[in-house]
């Protein structure tokens, strides 16, 4: 479990993926594709920069707002990049740490992109949370962002996103096939709980084992259990449609161990 992991932070932790969503992108005014994405073979190596030494993160003052939590087992405030968080490039996508953030940008329509924590720890009963900011330069953009969980591979996750829209999936990918866990007719869900451009959103999500639970800005968004995975690695996802010049930025990452 533990040489998967490293192998995905080797290979691009922030591994971008073409799946070509058939239907229009989310925009104020209309849901996004409500159709399945294809997972395809990744066709690029992305050129890493991989810092070796590892140091303690740096102290910071933000605190967990999942009420159950026993201790924070992980922090990220991304104001240094010795602590690791995978940066690169190439023609699809790229990372970085930009002014204290962590910054995800597509450059490619049709893609998603991931970065998972640099921890190399699985994690199987956790409150994962992340505050996360579109500033893509097509203000026409609305791509959707969220947290990762139980990361075995590339190909086998659990992730939560939303959309500056409104909406918001649940969905998982088994043996590289994606489907939506929140919706029986494999729809975007639109919440009157996730604020329409806000200019930022508080992310928050359970990572149980075979279950996941997504909050927004404090608020229980969905539960969804009979995913297929009990533990793994978690991290941030990107995925962008029709549009290019797609940038989330990411702050304030921990990981908290539930009761």
């Amino acid at each position: 479990m533990r040489k998967n992991i490293a192998v995905t932070l080797l290979f691009l932790s922030i591994l971008a993926c073409n799946f070509n969503p058939r239907g229009e992108p989310a925009t104020p005014t209309s849901s996004p594709p409500t159709a399945s994405p294809i997972p395809v073979v990744v066709t690029v190596t992305p050129t890493l920069t991989l810092i070796a030494t590892v140091t303690a993160p740096p102290a910071i003052t933000f605190t967990p707002t999942r009420p159950a939590q026993v201790s924070v087992i992980y922090r990220e405030d991304f104001s240094n990049k010795a602590s690791n968080w995978v940066t690169g490039s190439n023609e699809a996508a790229s990372s970085d740490y930009l002014n204290g953030e962590y910054s995800l940008k597509m450059k490619r329509a049709n893609w998603q992109t991931w970065s998972i924590a640099p921890d190399n720890k699985i994690h199987s009963n956790v409150y994962v949370e992340v505050t996360a900011k579109e500033v893509s330069a097509d203000k026409e953009a609305y791509p959707s962002f969220g947290l990762i969980c139980n990361f075995k591979d590339n190909s086998n996750f659990v992730f939560a996103s939303i959309t500056k829209s409104g909406y918001y999936i649940i969905a998982q990918k088994s043996n590289g096939e994606f489907k939506i866990l929140s919706d029986l007719n494999n729809k975007w869900i639109l919440s009157k709980d996730i604020g329409i451009n806000s200019p930022s959103y508080r992310l928050g999500a359970d990572c149980t084992p075979n279950a996941i639970t997504f909050y927004v800005d404090g608020k229980r968004i969905n539960t969804v259990s009979g995913t297929s995975f009990t533990g793994g690695g978690v991290g941030v996802i990107v995925e962008n449609y029709d549009k290019t010049n797609v940038e989330v930025r990411f702050d304030d990452f921990a990981i908290t161990q539930l009761k």
